[in-house]
């Protein structure tokens, strides 16, 4: 909970309130361990054991989405920020995690909505989960069964860097020969 430490801690505490209301969205372990570098708020152990505190205080959420941890805040979450960010942060973090915000955001919504894990599954050896997601709707997902580790591994990387791509030959593929009934009907009257 915020004054559980030194004010330090508690700067530390109500940045990471502050941002992820900001960001108004989860952000994952890796995403939230760029924002502690790039920003030099806190080390990356700072920020593990923030992330701690806060979930077990109930003021951020912990979730699991396709083999990542994801944090949000609450809305205790909410309401301990709207009491402590004008006390605890200084105009000049509010102003820095905004920037690191606008710079960013693309990416981490991007990094979230596009997705691709592998895990071992005794039966099947390896599978490999690819999204794209938007919103809480999946636009597709593609879940395939390989054999070793390193092609899971391939997979995965080919998916993240080239998902697009890889979505509009796979629909133009399947809707290639599909003809709409708009075009059925200028067939018949011609």
């Amino acid at each position: 909970m915020i004054n559980d430490f030194d004010d330090k801690q508690d700067i530390r505490k109500v940045s990471l309130l502050y941002l992820l209301y900001t960001m108004n969205m989860p952000m994952s372990n890796s995403q939230l361990a760029d924002f502690a570098a790039e920003t030099d708020f806190m080390s990356y152990f700072a920020l593990r054991d923030h992330l701690t505190d806060l979930c077990g205080s109930g003021l951020l959420e912990e979730s699991k989405m396709n083999n990542q941890t994801y944090y949000s805040i609450t809305e205790e979450g909410e309401r301990i920020l709207s009491i402590f960010k004008k006390s605890k942060l200084s105009e000049y973090t509010c102003n820095a995690i905004n920037y690191y915000i606008s710079k960013n955001k693309k990416k981490i919504k991007a990094e979230t909505e596009i997705t691709a894990n592998w895990f071992y599954d005794p039966d099947s050896n390896f599978i490999v989960k690819c999204g794209i997601y938007e919103g809480n709707a999946t636009v597709m997902e593609v879940n395939v069964s390989v054999v070793d580790r390193d092609v899971a591994q391939h997979i995965c990387h080919k998916w993240k860097a080239h998902s697009s791509e890889i979505f509009e030959k796979f629909f133009n593929e399947l809707s290639g020969d599909f003809t709409s009934s708009n075009d059925i009907d200028d067939i018949k009257e011609a």
